[in-house]
């Protein structure tokens, strides 16, 4: 299969991305094993963010490249990619269940969660067993998360969310407050969430305050101007839009 890939390649001017050898690289002794695959043939984590790698360089190192965004290096990768504790927890649970069963042992064997030592395995073994789904674990998680001040799950829930109901307005708002709310805080990276909301919810004077504030924080000065004319227009006695005035005045 891949000589054929990498024949087809030649004959079409593609790019061939060899995570095959990207993988060996990164395995003890180039070996691929059980630190980067699940079973014997699905790759874990470590093993996907290898393979992502490998695609983000050929993209960056194509010579068709021309203007390259801000370069993301691997661990900034690993720190920000989408994917919850409790996500990961029940990833392992449901593994460990498939591995239990065949052709990975002879007889299927029952398996059990072990028992739980904190809140987020406590959330994930009710997603695992059944009586939680996706949404229910995520609020059950943000909430969680929220009330032990770890603001950098949070923001991860709350985006994971956002991102599964894109037409929907409130998780696009608790996306945004969350990454406010991170340390540092990602400001300008709440702005397309709290903007998402506002455009689906336009009357809601609650997102357009908050649109309108991000935008002054991060130096959006025109988009603030437009953002407050359309919150004086909805509320003209709303008390952010002297605040608003005053600073938007002292920038012309």
């Amino acid at each position: 299969f891949n000589q054929i890939i990498r024949d087809l390649a030649v004959k079409h001017e593609a790019t061939v991305v060899d995570t095959l050898s990207s993988l060996r690289d990164a395995a003890p002794a180039g070996v691929i094993g059980n630190e980067l695959m699940l079973e014997h043939l699905h790759p874990n984590q470590a093993g996907y963010g290898v393979i992502a790698d490998a695609f983000y360089d050929a993209l960056h190192h194509d010579e068709l490249d021309r203007d390259w965004p801000r370069y993301i290096d691997a661990e900034t990768a690993r720190l920000e990619r989408p994917l919850t504790r409790i996500e990961i927890l029940h990833g392992e649970y449901r593994v460990a269940h498939l591995l239990n069963d065949w052709p990975f042992v002879e007889q299927k064997r029952e398996y059990k969660p072990p028992a739980p030592r904190d809140p987020e395995q406590q959330i994930a073994q009710a997603w695992f067993a059944g009586s939680l789904d996706w949404i229910g674990a995520m609020n059950a998680g943000l909430a969680h998360a929220q009330d032990r001040g770890d603001y950098q799950e949070a923001a991860r829930i709350a985006m994971s969310m956002a991102d599964a109901f894109p037409f929907e307005a409130q998780p696009q708002f608790v996306a945004g407050q969350m990454l406010i709310r991170r340390t540092p805080p990602q400001g300008k990276q709440a702005i397309p969430y709290f903007h998402r909301a506002a455009t689906l919810e336009p009357d809601n004077l609650s997102y357009l305050a908050t649109l309108a504030q991000a935008y002054v924080i991060n130096g959006y000065d025109d988009a603030a101007r437009d953002t407050a004319r359309r919150l004086q227009q909805l509320a003209p006695a709303h008390p952010l839009l002297r605040q608003l005035r005053q600073y938007l005045d002292s920038k012309e």
